[in-house]
Formats: structure tokens, C-alpha cells, sequence
């Protein structure tokens, strides 16, 4: 037999960030969130249709390159994901 899933999947995902300046070139960030997927209607058990509600964390440093026309972001970063 063979089962036929659909290539799309929708979901929704919302976050919410902050961040704190060490210096004038060096901060910290975190930023919670929280995503849902929806169910694509095919028979095939996956972990999204397990758990579709997920919250995730990421965390990091930001390191900040000041020039004259614009400031540049580099991220360092922990991603988590929790059911």
C-alpha cells in the first residue's frame, strides 16, 4: 500500500522578545514563543499531529557592528522546543 500526504502543512507561530544591552556592543536576548499545526487530513502519525502546540525558547547574544549608514546584527543563538 502506499499513502499519498500532502506536501503543506499550515501553522501559526507568535513570539515575543526583549533584550539587554551589556554594552554599546555586546546584548543579550530571549524570546518565548509559541507555534500550532494545524492538521493536514492524511492518515500518517507524526509528531505534529501528536503535539501540535509547541513553545519554544531561544536565547542568545547579539553582537552589535555600528557603521555609518546602518547597524548590523549577529546573532548567537539557543534554540529549545517544548510540548
Amino acid at each position: 500500500e502506499s499513502e499519498t500526504v500532502k506536501p503543506v502543512q499550515l501553522s501559526v507561530m507568535g513570539a515575543v522578545g526583549a533584550q539587554y544591552n551589556i554594552s554599546n556592543r555586546v546584548g543579550l536576548y530571549v524570546e518565548p514563543g509559541v507555534s500550532y499545526f494545524f492538521d493536514d487530513g492524511s492518515s500518517i502519525q507524526t509528531i505534529r499531529k501528536e503535539n501540535p502546540c509547541n513553545f519554544t525558547l531561544q536565547a542568545g547574544n547579539v553582537l552589535l557592528i555600528d557603521s555609518r549608514t546602518d547597524m548590523f546584527f549577529v546573532h548567537f543563538l539557543v534554540d529549545s522546543e517544548f510540548s
